[in-house]
């Protein structure tokens, strides 16, 4: 893995609506990092690729966001 090494942790889910159709919750790692989680339900059909509406990964705009603040950082600015 590109980013960090496999740990442990745990989550606990709220089960949300009637009928059910999303899941919130808190997560926790043997590394000492917290979170939330939020899952909609979108359909019962097993998809071998996300909806063209999901959108990009998170972490993916966060990662392009950090680079801006490295650029800044370094007094190259961002340019946009």
């Amino acid at each position: 893995r590109d980013r960090s090494q496999p740990h442990d942790g745990a989550m606990l889910f709220e089960i949300v609506g009637a009928p059910a159709k999303r899941l919130k919750g808190h997560y926790w790692t043997t590394r000492k990092t917290t979170g939330e989680v939020t899952l909609v339900f979108r359909c019962r059909e097993r998809l071998d690729d996300l909806p063209d509406d999901f959108g990009p990964h998170p972490m993916v705009r966060k990662e392009a966001f950090m680079g801006a603040q490295a650029t800044t950082a370094e007094g190259g600015g961002v340019q946009s």
